[in-house]
């Protein structure tokens, strides 16, 4: 058996549509205060993939083969510290 005091855990998550602009690249600042993230994308209701780099504990950054059209990448971002 595993127990968890809610109060010690400090999950936090960042939701957007992205792009921005028409892009195969861009940055996201997540604010959770952390390098420990889960980063999932969607796209007309599919996961997908991209490469992701962690800038530093409040961004990353996502890059595609493809440009991308404006607001069409779902980006959940899950901080993974506890």
């Amino acid at each position: 058996d595993v127990s968890i005091a809610l109060d010690t855990v400090k999950n936090k998550a960042f939701s957007g549509l992205l792009p921005k602009e028409l892009s195969n690249s861009f940055a996201v600042s997540h604010g959770l205060n952390t390098e420990n993230v889960i980063v999932q994308l969607y796209k007309g209701g599919k996961v997908i993939y991209a490469d992701v780099t962690v800038k530093d504990k409040d961004s990353v950054l996502i890059d595609f083969a493809k440009d991308q059209a404006v607001g069409t990448i779902k980006v959940n971002i899950l901080s993974a510290a506890v």
